[in-house]
C-alpha cells in the first residue's frame, strides 16, 4: 500500500510539472500574440505617416536648398560690406555683424539637414 501511494505521489508531482510548463508556454504564446498585434498596429500607423513624410521630402529639400542660397547671398553681401567698411576705416555695425554670423550658422545647419535628408531617399 505504501508503495502504491508513493507511486501515485510521484505521478501527481510529474503531472503538476507538466501542467506548469504548459501554462508557462501558453502564457508566452499569449504575450507573443499581444506584442505581435501591437507591432503590426504601430507599423501600420507609422507606415502612413512615413509615406506622407517621404512624399513631402522632395519639396522640403527644394525649400532647404533655396534657403541655403539665400543664406549664402547674405554672407556674400555681408563680406562685401565688411570689406568696404574696413576700407573706410569705420566700425562694422553690430547688427550687420550679428546678421552675418546668423547667416553663417544657418548655412551650416541647413547643409547638415540637407545631407541627412538626402540620405532618406528610398
Amino acid at each position: 500500500m505504501r508503495t502504491q501511494r508513493r507511486v501515485f505521489e510521484k505521478l501527481s508531482e510529474s503531472t503538476k510539472v507538466e501542467l506548469a510548463s504548459e501554462k508557462i508556454e501558453l502564457s508566452l504564446a499569449d504575450d507573443f500574440k499581444k506584442l505581435s498585434s501591437k507591432a503590426i498596429k504601430s507599423g501600420s500607423n507609422s507606415g502612413g505617416d512615413m509615406q506622407d513624410w517621404l512624399d513631402k521630402l522632395p519639396k522640403l529639400l527644394s525649400t532647404l536648398k533655396e534657403s541655403l542660397k539665400d543664406q549664402q547671398n547674405v554672407i556674400s553681401l555681408g563680406e562685401k560690406i565688411k570689406k568696404e567698411i574696413k576700407e573706410l576705416g569705420v566700425k562694422l555695425p553690430s547688427n550687420i555683424a550679428k546678421e552675418i554670423k546668423g547667416a553663417e550658422q544657418w548655412e551650416s545647419e541647413i547643409k547638415t539637414i540637407i545631407k541627412k535628408a538626402q540620405g532618406f531617399k528610398l
